[in-house]
């Protein structure tokens, strides 16, 4: 997986890494160098920190857009949803 492909994305984890967020990518990204959208999770303690993420662009507007699911630690661990997706982490 090149990152630099979706530079958008690069600036999607930088903006989420400054509020203190992480992020990991699943999906067809992770097989596919030209997928139909990037499906990111991010993993968050204060609402208010993924709102500001959102208004920070219009993420789901770029090519591919970003289609992004926030969840707690809590609600992750409740639905296991990294080991469902094989999520990888982007540091």
């Amino acid at each position: 997986m090149d990152l630099r492909l979706w530079p958008h994305l690069i600036d999607f984890v930088t903006a989420a890494r400054s509020l203190g967020l992480r992020v990991w990518l699943f999906g067809s990204a992770l097989t596919n160098s030209t997928p139909n959208d990037l499906d990111v999770l991010v993993m968050y303690s204060d609402r208010h920190t993924v709102l500001e993420l959102r208004a920070q662009r219009r993420w789901s507007d770029l090519d591919p857009p970003l289609d992004i699911i926030a969840m707690t630690t809590d609600e992750e661990r409740h639905y296991r949803f990294i080991a469902g997706c094989s999520a990888v982490e982007i540091s």
